[in-house]
């Protein structure tokens, strides 16, 4: 099943990755500068998970014809990575207000550079939770269909062919594949749920 030029799982890893990198450097970086405009820059954050798909996918459409990047894989990975942004915003963000920061400032305190004190005394607690957020990202830019829609045209992704041949007819190959998808998202989505649970307990045990 050929669904583009990019292996499917190569797309959400990508998006995954992007999302989870810069939702957690937004997340430390707005926890550790709190000003009048890290409340708005938050909402900013989250708002992809309120607006729908449909809203989003056509402002991204518009953008990308504009700057002649549609039907484009890093524009398309780069959307996906947007609608992931909020989870892991929301789970990163939840862990890491119930870090305690004292650890990192004794670290400096000692000497150790801040990239140093953040990797040793910070880092470690929110690991679980930027793990379930990522597993969440890649999953959300995995079952993602009406972006894809408006912005491929000459590739496709897996939620793209599954739509487009029962649009025409019933395939037990197409009935198979999504129940195997259901079945592995549920599970993962269960897995990374708990991993984020583990981890909140463990941050406010501390």
């Amino acid at each position: 099943m050929d669904v583009g030029h990019l292996p499917v799982p190569a797309r959400g890893i990508g998006a995954s990755i992007l999302a989870t990198f810069v939702g957690t450097l937004s997340v430390v970086g707005l926890g550790r500068r709190r000003t009048r405009t890290s409340g708005a820059l938050t909402a900013i954050f989250i708002a992809p998970s309120i607006v729908p798909n449909v809203i989003v996918a056509l402002g991204v459409f518009i953008f990308a014809i504009r700057l002649g990047v549609n039907d484009n894989e890093l524009t398309l990975i780069c959307a996906h990575a947007a609608i992931g942004l909020p989870f892991v915003v929301l789970m990163v963000g939840s862990a890491y207000r119930q870090i305690d920061l004292t650890l990192e400032r004794a670290g400096r305190i000692m000497g150790a550079g801040p990239v140093r004190a953040f990797m040793t005394a910070t880092l470690p607690p929110l690991t679980p939770a930027i793990v379930a957020a990522g597993v969440f990202a890649f999953f959300v830019s995995f079952d993602e269909l009406i972006i894809s829609l408006f912005l491929m045209s000459s590739a496709e992704t897996l939620p793209m062919r599954i739509w487009n041949d029962l649009r025409f007819e019933i395939n037990p190959t197409i009935a198979a594949v999504s129940v195997f998808f259901v079945v592995v998202t549920t599970l993962a989505m269960t897995g990374a749920e708990l991993l984020r649970r583990r981890a909140d307990k463990t941050n406010s045990g501390h």
